[in-house]
């Protein structure tokens, strides 16, 4: 028969107990050290994480402000994940130049985004580099690049568009090549003037003298008044070519707009009463402007001219000025048949012109006057629906901003 442990003594079992609380005692007190040292790493490494990530938000805001302080459009198609590639940035100028809002152009394809920028980034899948790509865009001549960024070949990084806005530019490079053919035009104009005006003297005077022989032979004499007309328009004519040949500086002062369109207007009117034409004019109150004097008459006179042909007999021209803020600007509305859209671009050539009789030299006087002073010429024209013409008469800041204006007033806007 087992014998059975003899029970401890009470004493003993409290000393137990007293060292088994005080070993659990000295557990909880490493525990709480190792809890408070934990959660002082843990304070360190949240205060680190939370910097590094308040860094990273500054950096993002940051780069988020330099690329919408960009003067280019940037598009950025990167990977989304188990997917094709995905439009994942775009910055402030390239929704404004694409007229689209940015939140509408994330998350598209890009084989999905207006011409040319889908080829242009399509173009990074060739084995040739891509090569710069232009076309216009809601009235804006643009220029795209596109570029492959980091990565291997198998699995890039992503793809970045540039989107340049080269409408003044462009301008720029139109405005210097009129120049040079004008510079062309006019050296020839010289020549071929200076041997016609001798001779038209000389038929001028002797018409003249032969007018006075005629005083009483009234049907002879209106004969030799044809010639004398003939001489005239011969001369204005030459006149206009050696305007062109001449190289020309605005000579500024204050003038009163309103009150030169009224000396031109003293000119026209009865030339457009002889063609059963009307020109209304809306001049109320003065108009001041920094403008050489004759060239804005020759402004003025060319375009009035322009529009009193184009409407034809018993047309309609109207003629205004509107003050804005920035400056006077000059409407002349004619209700012709208008301009045909494939001769837009070519209007203010020199010695382009689509009238029977036309020299092909008005328009470029006046695109010459406007560019001495900076102005800026806009034309509306709609076939059958006449032609609106308008003269920004004060010359704008070389700014960002106005270099980023492209559109002439009105969807169908082209220099003239």
């Amino acid at each position: 028969m087992r014998r059975e442990a003899a029970p401890l003594p009470l004493s003993s079992a409290f000393e137990k107990f007293a060292a088994a609380s005080a070993a659990l005692e000295r557990s909880h007190g490493l525990l709480v050290e190792n809890v408070k040292r934990l959660e002082g790493e843990l304070a360190l490494v949240r205060t680190r994480l939370e910097s590094e990530l308040a860094e990273r938000r500054r950096a993002a805001a940051y780069l988020e402000g330099v690329l919408d302080a960009l003067a280019c459009g940037v598009l950025v198609a990167g990977p989304s994940p188990g997917g094709p590639r995905r439009i994942t940035k775009v910055n402030r100028e390239a929704a404004r130049l694409l007229g689209v809002p940015a939140a509408e152009l994330l998350g598209r394809d890009p084989a999905s985004l207006p011409e040319p920028i889908a080829s242009a980034l399509a173009s990074l899948d060739a084995a040739s580099p891509a090569s710069p790509v232009h076309a216009d865009v809601r009235g804006v001549r643009i220029e795209v690049t596109a570029t492959r960024l980091g990565g291997n070949a198998a699995d890039p990084l992503g793809d970045v568009a540039l989107v340049y806005d080269v409408t003044a530019i462009r301008r720029l490079e139109e405005s210097a090549r009129r120049r040079s053919r004008l510079e062309a035009m006019g050296r020839l104009s010289a020549e071929i003037a200076h041997e016609i005006r001798n001779p038209l003297g000389s038929l001028d005077l002797t018409a003249s003298l032969l007018r006075d022989a005629l005083a009483d032979q009234p049907r002879h004499r209106e004969l030799v008044d044809h010639i004398l007309l003939g001489v005239q328009m011969l001369n204005a004519a030459v006149v206009r070519s050696l305007s062109l040949a001449r190289p020309v500086r605005a000579s500024k002062e204050r003038l009163d707009a309103a009150a030169l369109t009224r000396e031109v207007l003293t000119y026209l009117l009865p030339v457009a009463s002889s063609r059963n034409a009307v020109i209304e004019p809306v001049l109320d109150g003065p108009a001041f402007i920094d403008a050489d004097r004759e060239l804005f008459r020759q402004l003025a006179l060319n375009l009035l001219q322009n529009a009193l042909e184009a409407a034809g007999p018993g047309g309609t021209v109207k003629i205004g000025l509107a003050r804005r803020a920035t400056g006077p600007v000059l409407t002349i509305r004619d209700d012709g048949t208008g301009i045909a859209p494939e001769d837009r671009p070519r209007i203010f050539e020199p010695l382009f012109t689509r009238k029977k009789n036309g020299t092909g030299l008005g328009l470029a006087v006046v695109q010459r006057a406007a560019d001495e002073h900076g102005w800026r010429i806009g034309v509306r024209s709609s076939p059958g629906r006449g032609t609106t013409v308008t003269v920004e008469l004060f010359a704008r800041r070389a700014t960002r901003r106005a270099g980023r204006e492209r559109r002439r007033d009105g969807a169908d806007d082209s220099g003239r």
